[in-house]
């Protein structure tokens, strides 16, 4: 099959792309199911190999998607010959995963190339679980075979504009598909999920585990949180209902209470992404009504306003001071 077709039944044996550090087979933990339409940009990438590999993804032109590099080979000549061998698949347009479609439709391309950033960087201590020691610049472009036609269920997404709206929003939307504990098999599923950074996350990294092109959610477990299988997935911000693309989820990591999401941040990759795609959409919505920052960028801003006001309220008291003193000598004079 080639080009962009409407699927019918499909079924392939899965192994799920991670960078957990547990094996726990389930995805956006505690997350809700998506209606139809409602993330047309969402896409399910395949990657067939020895083992068949599927990662989230999203849909930033008509034949680009954005993802993350590790969801392919590191070798790079080997990931481009899987996708002239046709081993790579990209869908769209479903909100089941890819094999529970089922009779439903979903429109799907074969990739015709996938483009690593020239500095990703992934080492494996046990690649058969997806446990890293190293990973940088985890983000890929894949580039599909044909246009995906835009309609109802199948949209572009837009990326953040750095001048308009510099700041990721404390609440975002992550969206990704699998099998959850609470019985819900092979829906893409979403959650609302907080913004952290370094600094503010309950546990400490180990030092050589931290980028610093990354930001972070914390959650309990099933809390509404990315687990194997997401890789590559979307961390959505809304702009009075349009959806601006910021992040894309690269890596967990579980602890005894928690999961530690980090997400490559779209805003330090623009360069690299208007290399590949140059007519890609930027959003330029300039006032938003219930856009909400994070908590640190709201009081990094109240920090400013409270130091403005300090020294306004100095220099007055300090002009009050020469005044008094300034009347005294004329008395005396």
């Amino acid at each position: 099959m080639t080009g962009i077709a409407i699927l019918m039944v499909l079924i392939i044996p899965l192994v799920i792309c991670t960078n957990d550090v547990s094996v726990v087979d389930i995805r956006i933990a505690g997350g809700q199911k998506a209606n139809p339409g409602q993330f047309p940009f969402y896409a399910q990438i395949l990657v067939m190999g020895r083992d068949a590999l599927v990662c989230g993804g999203s849909l930033i032109h008509q034949r680009w998607i954005l993802t993350v590099g590790h969801c392919f080979p590191s070798s790079r000549r080997q990931t481009q010959q899987m996708a002239v061998n046709n081993h790579i698949l990209v869908y769209m347009g479903t909100i089941k995963q890819y094999n529970h479609i089922g009779s439903g439709t979903v429109w799907q391309s074969y990739a015709e190339g996938v483009y690593q950033h020239p500095a990703f960087v992934v080492r494996y201590i046990d690649q058969s679980r997806g446990i890293t020691d190293k990973l940088s610049n985890d983000m890929a472009l894949v580039h599909s075979r044909q246009h995906f036609p835009l309609g109802p269920y199948v949209q572009i997404i837009k990326l953040p504009n750095a001048k308009i709206h510099p700041h990721i929003c404390g609440r975002g939307t992550i969206i990704g598909s699998g099998n959850t504990e609470n019985g819900s098999r092979g829906d893409v599923l979403y959650a609302e999920v907080e913004l952290k950074w370094l600094h503010n996350l309950g546990v400490t990294l180990p030092s050589w585990t931290v980028r610093s092109s990354v930001f972070y959610t914390e959650n309990r477990w099933n809390r509404g949180h990315a687990l194997r299988g997401d890789s590559g997935g979307p961390y959505v911000c809304y702009f009075a209902k349009t959806p601006v693309l910021y992040g894309v989820i690269s890596s967990n990591r579980n602890y005894k209470d928690t999961v530690i999401t980090e997400y490559e941040s779209v805003l330090n990759f623009m360069d690299f992404i208007k290399n590949s795609v140059p007519d890609v959409q930027i959003h330029r919505q300039r006032k938003i009504k219930g856009f909400r920052e994070s908590k640190e960028n709201r009081s990094r801003k109240r920090k400013a306003v409270t130091s403005t006001s300090s020294v306004r309220s100095n220099i007055v008291i300090s002009f009050r001071f020469l005044f008094v003193i300034l009347s005294r000598i004329i008395k005396i004079s």
